[in-house]
């Protein structure tokens, strides 16, 4: 073979190899940037809620599961009313045998029921059916900001011992819900992206005939799986 066709060969195969040893760097950084980026997104939610985000987030429980129980509950007692599945106060129908459980009322028992003739138990416990004592939840349904209220009045003079702070170390206590869910989307964003590039890389480098070192990808699944 010519030299100088031996010099273009050993030149392009000193670049396939350089971009080759690129090209693995690189996958080795990416695979570990998005090790820690999962490890930072376990870690963060582990840190305590700063003072005021806990008064706060009392405030926010109320108004959330209020919400949450109108949608669970008071629907499906408008509609076991409406269609004679309610019972009484005793655990009994009270319906009328012209009635049928599944089907609309009849203009008898409804109007029995409302005036207090169909049976002096016959009422529509539309909040709290079938529980002896009265449901907070019901009550944050129906008035959520008022409850919401006495509650911010009654912390107004507590302090961060009352939560328990003096127990705790300042480094345990993390950033507010708010910039928690921002700084995890944040990097759950950096992770999606790195492991796009690092699909890119995987296929480049099948392309140039290269088998990726599986303990490179092993080492940093053990990392994970540690943290």
């Amino acid at each position: 073979m010519e030299i100088p066709k031996i010099t273009f060969a050993l030149s392009a195969f000193k670049q396939v190899k350089q971009t080759v040893d690129d090209l693995q760097k690189e996958l080795h950084d990416t695979s570990e940037a998005i090790t820690t980026l999962e490890a930072e997104m376990i870690a963060l939610p582990k840190l305590r809620a700063p003072f005021e985000d806990l008064k706060q987030g009392v405030l926010d429980l109320v108004g959330a599961a209020g919400e949450r129980y109108a949608n669970q509950h008071f629907k499906a007692q408008i509609i076991s009313f409406a269609t004679g599945g309610m019972m009484d106060n005793a655990g009994v129908n009270w319906l009328s045998e012209y009635d049928e459980v599944g089907r609309p009322l009849r203009l008898g028992t409804l109007d029995g029921a409302v005036n207090g003739t169909r049976s002096k138990e016959a009422r529509a416990q539309f909040i709290t059916p079938a529980k002896p004592v009265f449901d907070d939840l019901a009550l944050y349904a129906l008035f959520g900001d008022a409850v919401k209220a006495a509650l911010t009045a009654a912390m107004q003079d507590m302090t961060p011992d009352d939560f328990g702070y003096s127990k705790i170390n300042p480094d345990e206590i993390g950033p507010t819900r708010a910039e928690l869910n921002r700084i995890l989307g944040s990097k759950q964003a950096e992770i999606e992206a790195l492991s796009a590039r690092k699909k890119e890389l995987l296929t480049l480098l099948g392309e140039l005939g290269v088998k990726v070192n599986s303990r490179m990808e092993k080492a940093a699944d053990a990392k994970k799986k540690g943290n």
